[in-house]
């Protein structure tokens, strides 16, 4: 018999025997075990594969009731002598768990160093049992013994071989924003049936916000949130090796860097907007001080400050990190936590539906509508070779999607639909392209540098290495070609360049080593994230929006949105103004940074000249081409040219008409069939010819709407046709949107122009 570790190892041993043949001297309980064993196995070959055997005879039957006897006792008799072997054998021929070793195989539960020790103890000591009776009842549930021999810890490896099917959360986007959200989740939940998957687009992966981040951290905002977000997470960064340490691996780094962020004000207006901000900014307990232009001279001889009115510098917990260091251990770190990593694409969403009974089609026919409430599943398509969409149901649904999440969003029927739902998550993917410079001739002391233009000017390493970019204007915005990745290098030569030299003459000797392109999860409300849930579908909750600030703010944010679901409130750093509430309310949420930031300054001048528009229109941008447009409050309709009447004009202030109507269908209808004929093969143009010598006939008789009756009733391919094309009184929101609004449009006893709707094309009267 020879000792030796088991396939999980895990604690316990395994035990190898030399068989004895059949009919030889039984020495000891484990042979005779074994001989009970083949015994048993032979008798049954035997009669499986339908040998001779006289399974009746005497000395058959009595040898396997006396085996099955045998092998019931020797199976106590065995475990007993396991035991004692564990005490009597040398260490070296049996290899066991060490007392501490259960750490190794899972995070089941952690525990800090110091923190309840007799509960650590009693967790240590009882973790063996727990694993044993957790094998023994999934092997029962699997027929081929798929996870039985193998340690809790590393079946999760194994279900990444597998597609999931269903999961307590899911979370859209696997970058930082997706990836914090999971470990915040898992670090504090750690129950192995609490599953938590990441869907990320490996087509998409490398052009998203936190790949191409230059990983600035600074806490100089004016939102309160934001700066304490910021705060935390320099924390988080200083501690890294504790939080994101795996098992017995070396701490991660992630390259923190620590410097100090210079913004810059040149105006009277942006001197004041700094003075307020670092007010703000101390009482969160940021560390920044305030400089005049000499004392920025006195520090930084080497940078010209001539038309510099005003600086804020930060003095403690700033610097430049590396993101993909930081994701890559927040990754492996989950991997560990049980977090199920999955690559796919996301194309469509799974709901519960109920049926509104209160839905009228143009045609009079009252009909049951489904309306989804509630998100119940995800539908991925797997990345790979002829794979079909799957669903993943889920309790609650993160979009952390980053540039695309209003994408995403669309694909959930978030902007689609009507109320709440017609209003989209405003994140659009922006093109941000970064120039990395070599600039031998600048002093390594240079603080990352916010110029009053939009330049930033980032330190990369130790080194003379700068990553430098800039935020273009609204109009410049609206001209780059999102799709484009190429390099435009105009950019630096002609915009970036001229204004660092100004700034920093050193950089005059300065080269372009490389440059990338990126983009950005762009908030074309108010530049802010949007965290939280959904108000209609609550279990959808958003995590996108941040933007340049994704790796100062998401992994605090993340925490938030853990607390908010484990908790059920935000406790440490109150987020809940970032909801979608302040969009649907068209409340933006104004973040100034202590430089010109043009897209706030914009957002400024709408609301300005907000004032001057006639009453009930509203300024908005459109999320296609960054341009505005003007939205009706009264009638829900938007228009590119700036109004000059109020929007309350002619049945605008109607909430219910009756309107009679003659329909006539054609074959590209919704439902080519009515009372007059099971299959309309008409053409549509041919429908609206008809109606043409319809309305010429109604003109023409001395009584219209009598005639429009006589022809309705005769004509219509409607069911209200007995009724004279009658509809009774409808609401708004009730009909097909062009029907609608040519109803509400008329005055009492018109007759409107050729409508087109699904259902076909009409003619309407309005009756009251």
């Amino acid at each position: 018999m020879s000792l030796g570790r088991n396939r999980s190892g895990a604690s316990g041993f395994m035990i190898v025997m030399q068989m004895q043949p059949v009919g030889s001297a039984i020495r000891n309980p484990a042979e005779k075990f074994n001989y009970d064993r083949i015994l048993i196995r032979s008798l049954i070959n035997d009669r499986l594969i339908g040998r001779s055997t006289d399974w009746r005879s005497d000395r058959f039957q009595g040898d396997l009731d006396r085996s099955s006897t045998r092998l019931m006792a020797s199976r106590h008799l065995l475990t007993g002598a396991t035991r004692a072997l564990r005490v009597c054998m040398p260490t070296a021929s049996l290899h066991t768990t060490t007392c501490c070793s259960w750490q190794k195989f899972e995070n089941e539960r952690h525990f800090e160093p110091g923190e309840d020790i007799l509960g650590r103890t009693w967790h240590g000591l009882t973790y063996d049992w727990r694993r044993w009776r957790r094998r023994y009842y999934e092997a029962r549930k699997d027929a081929w013994k798929k996870r039985h021999p193998v340690a809790h810890m590393k079946y999760a490896p194994m279900d990444h071989e597998m597609w999931p099917h269903r999961a307590e959360i899911t979370i859209i986007g696997g970058g930082l924003a997706g990836s914090s959200t999971a470990y915040w989740i898992k670090q504090r939940f750690r129950d192995e049936d609490f599953k938590v998957v990441v869907i990320e687009n490996n087509d998409n992966f490398m052009e998203g916000t936190t790949m191409l981040s230059t990983g600035a951290v600074t806490a100089q905002f004016s939102i309160d949130e934001h700066i304490e977000m910021s705060l935390f997470t320099a924390e988080f960064l200083r501690h890294t090796g504790i939080h994101l340490q795996v098992l017995d691996s070396q701490p991660p780094d992630t390259h923190f860097l620590p410097k100090s962020y210079l913004h810059l004000a040149t105006t009277e207006e942006q001197k004041k907007m700094l003075q307020d901000n670092w007010k703000r900014q101390v009482e969160k307990g940021a560390r920044v001080t305030i400089l005049s232009a000499e004392q920025l001279s006195e520090r930084y001889p080497f940078m010209d400050f001539s038309d510099v009115l005003l600086g804020s510098l930060g003095i403690e917990n700033e610097g430049v990190i590396d993101t993909w260091q930081v994701l890559a251990a927040i990754r492996e770190k989950n991997i560990t936590l049980g977090v199920h990593y999955i690559k796919g694409e996301v194309e469509g969403f799974e709901f519960n539906r109920r049926p509104d009974q209160n839905v009228m089609e143009e045609d009079g026919n009252r009909w049951e509508k489904e309306l989804p409430t509630r998100v119940i599943g995800v539908t991925v398509r797997p990345q790979m070779s002829a794979a079909s969409p799957r669903l993943i149901r889920s309790h609650l649904i993160v979009n952390a999607a980053g540039p695309w999440a209003g994408q995403v969003a669309e694909k959930c029927g978030i902007g689609k639909g009507d109320g709440i739902l017609a209003v989209p998550v405003p994140i659009e993917p922006r093109k941000r392209q970064v120039f990395v410079v070599f600039a031998p001739d600048v002093p390594p002391d240079m603080p990352v540098l916010f110029d009053e233009c939009g330049l930033r000017c980032t330190q990369m390493n130790i080194g003379n290495t700068y990553l430098i970019s800039r935020i273009p204007t609204p109009d410049e915005d609206a001209k780059i070609d999102h799709k484009d990745m190429s390099i435009d290098y105009t950019e630096f030569t002609e915009k970036i360049f001229p204004i660092l030299v100004k700034r920093v003459p050193s950089f005059e000797s300065a080269q372009i080593k490389s440059a990338y392109a990126g983009y950005e999860d762009f908030n074309t409300f108010d530049t802010a994230p949007i965290i939280g849930p959904h108000p209609t579908y609550t279990n959808v909750h958003m995590m996108c929006g941040f933007g340049s600030r994704s790796a100062m703010h998401s992994i605090a944010a993340a925490r938030g949105y853990a607390e908010k679901i484990l908790d059920g409130a935000y406790i440490n750093i109150n987020l809940r103004k970032f909801d979608m509430r302040r969009i649907v309310k068209m409340q933006p949420l104004m973040e100034t940074y202590s430089y010109l930031n043009f897209q706030q300054l914009q957002l400024k001048n709408d609301k300005k000249m907000a004032e001057d528009l006639p009453s009930g229109w509203e300024k908005r941008m459109s999320r296609t081409n960054n341009t505005p447009y003007y939205f009706n409050t009264a009638t829900g309709r938007s228009q590119w040219e700036r109004p000059t009447s109020s929007a309350f004009g002619k049945g605008s202030n109607l909430t219910e008409v009756r309107c009679a109507h003659i329909l006539v269908k054609h074959s590209g209808s919704r439902n080519p069939s009515s009372w007059r004929s099971d299959h309309i093969t008409r053409s549509k143009e041919d429908a609206i010819n008809i109606l043409n010598g319809y309305i010429e006939q109604i003109k023409a008789s001395a009584n219209p709407y009598k005639e429009f009756q006589t022809i309705a009733k005769e004509f219509s391919d409607c069911s209200s046709a007995k009724r004279g094309g009658d509809l009774g009184l409808f609401g708004r929101r009730k009909m097909q949107k062009p029907f609608e609004d040519a109803s509400f449009a008329l005055d009492v006893g018109e007759m409107s122009p050729i409508v087109d709707t699904d259902s076909g094309v009409h003619i309407i009267w309005r009756i009251e």
